[in-house]
C-alpha cells in the first residue's frame, strides 16, 4: 500500500510539473510578444524626432532636386536658343545672295525665253529646248533665293 501511495504522489507531482511547464511556456510566449511590441513602440517613440527630421531632410532634398532640374532645363533652353541665333546669324552672313541677285536671275530668265522664241522661229529646236530649260532653271533659282531671304528675315524679326 505504501508503494501505491508513493506512486500516486509521484504521478500527481509529474502532472503538476507538466502543467507548470505548459503554463510557463504559454506565459513566456505571450510575454515575449508583448515585450517585443512594447520595446518596438518605446524605441519608435524615442527616435520619432530623429525619424521626422530625416523625413524632412528627404523632402527638402527632393525639392532641391526638382528646382535644380528646372534650372537645368531653363539653362539648356537658353543654350539652344543662343545656338539657334548664332547659326541663323552665320547663315545670313554666309549667304552671298540678295534680292538684286534674284531680280537679275528673273531678267536672265526673260532673256532666255526670248532666245527660246528666236530659236523656235529659226527652227533650232534643240537650242529652243535648252533655252527654255535654262529659263525655268533661272526662275527656280530666283524663287529659292527669295525663299531663303524671306526665311532669314523672319528669323531675324523673331529674334
Amino acid at each position: 500500500m505504501q508503494a501505491l501511495h508513493d506512486y500516486g504522489l509521484i504521478i500527481v507531482l509529474v502532472v503538476a510539473l507538466a502543467l507548470q511547464v505548459f503554463s510557463d511556456w504559454i506565459v513566456s510566449n505571450r510575454s515575449e510578444a508583448k515585450g517585443y511590441d512594447l520595446g518596438y513602440a518605446d524605441c519608435k517613440l524615442g527616435h520619432a524626432a530623429h525619424i521626422e527630421a530625416l523625413h524632412d531632410d528627404i523632402a527638402e532634398k527632393n525639392l532641391q532636386l526638382r528646382q535644380a532640374e528646372a534650372a537645368h532645363r531653363l539653362e539648356c533652353e537658353k543654350l539652344i536658343q543662343d545656338c539657334d541665333e548664332r547659326i541663323a546669324h552665320h547663315a545670313r552672313r554666309a549667304s552671298p545672295f540678295t534680292d538684286a541677285d534674284a531680280a537679275e536671275l528673273m531678267k536672265i530668265s526673260g532673256q532666255l525665253k526670248v532666245t527660246a522664241v528666236t530659236a523656235h522661229r529659226v527652227g533650232a529646236t534643240i537650242h529652243k529646248d535648252q533655252a527654255t530649260l535654262a529659263a525655268e532653271s533661272a526662275v527656280r533659282m530666283a524663287e529659292r533665293i527669295r525663299a531663303v531671304l524671306a526665311h532669314a528675315e523672319q528669323q531675324e524679326n523673331a529674334a
